[in-house]
């Protein structure tokens, strides 16, 4: 019956009809559990620390930033791949995304948010979201420059510690 109804339309209504089949059946078929993936435990969801909830500007040459598992959730980085270079790799020490700008002589800052946060880094930014549980730091040198908004604090320096809700 299913051949007859086949061999009645054009090739094209043909094929469509056996994949739809095709389809159908793979869906439909019980699977013998040996290509199932059973979900692992839950990991304990952590809690983010509220270190930059606040309103502020951090510029510098360099700026480096390290987290627990759970940092790109909050971290956010515009790449314009003709002013720069990205490079993103897995290290024992977790997962890590290096923006540059590219060296040809065209000077464009680098763009990022961690929350409240905005980073403008003006040769590189580098990010490592660590495996495990792991204190939230943001390293900038170089010339950096921090500036609340909320209340107008700054700081300036050769080298700046953001972390644990303070700056250092």
């Amino acid at each position: 019956m299913i051949m007859d109804a086949l061999s009645r339309t054009t090739p094209s209504r043909r094929l469509a009809r056996l994949l739809a089949l095709a389809c159908t059946a793979a869906c439909a078929a019980p699977g013998d559990g040996a290509a199932s993936v059973e979900p692992g435990p839950a990991a304990s969801p952590s809690v983010w620390p509220d270190t930059f909830t606040e309103p502020a500007v951090l510029i510098a040459d360099d700026v480096r930033i390290e987290g627990p598992r759970g940092l790109l959730d909050h971290f956010a980085v515009r790449v314009e791949e003709r002013f720069h270079v990205r490079t993103e790799k897995t290290t024992p020490d977790g997962y890590l995304q290096r923006v540059t700008v590219r060296s040809d002589g065209v000077q464009a800052e680098i763009r990022a948010w961690l929350d409240e946060l905005e980073i403008v880094a003006l040769r590189s930014l580098t990010a490592l979201e660590r495996p495990g549980e792991a204190d939230l730091f943001v390293g900038a040198g170089g010339d950096a420059y921090w500036r609340s908004a909320a209340d107008g604090r700054e700081r300036r320096g050769e080298l700046l510690h953001l972390a644990g809700g303070s700056e250092r």
